[in-house]
């Protein structure tokens, strides 16, 4: 998976880009990304990447978040 970059918004209409430039191996982590601002809602994540693979299948991005 090569992770170009992804977009954050926040339930009060704001958003954060935030370029990521890193290719993740079967199983790969990324590095903790620490979000500007306080007391915002994630409303949705925009992830822009490509496929390392010839299948038509897609990778499965999990994401997890801290309070």
């Amino acid at each position: 998976l090569n992770m170009r970059r992804c977009i954050v918004f926040f339930g009060n209409g704001e958003k954060q880009e935030i370029e990521l430039r890193h290719n993740f191996g079967r199983g790969g982590n990324s590095r903790v990304i620490d979000l500007v601002g306080n007391n915002r809602l994630i409303d949705r994540i925009e992830f822009w990447y490509d496929s390392k693979n010839f299948s038509r299948s897609r990778a499965e991005v999990l994401v997890y978040g801290r309070h």
